[in-house]
């Protein structure tokens, strides 16, 4: 597929709103997991350090931000290659920095004998 966006897979939003910590497929099927705005959430620390992880195994994404929640596939349909992006939605006025960025790659364990 031709974009001008050069992600292509999902992206973990980034940003002030509520929509952070939600998953958006790039090249795909936009919003997959988005937190509702109607729900009051107290995980996003703004000014502070924030941590977010993703836990992708297969078809199965798990993000938490600040040791909570914020978005779950299980089985997903879409895509099993393509790129994770940190998303930050141009023209917004946010000061962004990262630190501890840590990529772990599952390697199974093979059964003793």
């Amino acid at each position: 597929m031709d974009s001008a966006v050069s992600v292509h897979g999902f992206q973990i939003e980034i940003d002030e709103t509520y929509e952070t910590g939600g998953l958006y497929e790039t090249g795909g099927r936009a919003w997959v997991v988005q937190y509702p705005p109607d729900k009051p959430r107290n995980n996003y620390k703004k000014g502070q350090w924030n941590s977010m992880s993703l836990s992708a195994h297969g078809r199965n994404l798990i993000v938490h931000l600040n040791n909570q929640l914020s978005a779950r596939l299980d089985n997903d349909p879409g895509r099993t290659q393509g790129h994770f992006g940190l998303q930050l939605h141009g023209g917004q006025e946010m000061n962004v920095n990262y630190r501890g960025i840590e990529i772990l790659r599952h390697v199974p364990r093979l059964n003793s004998l």
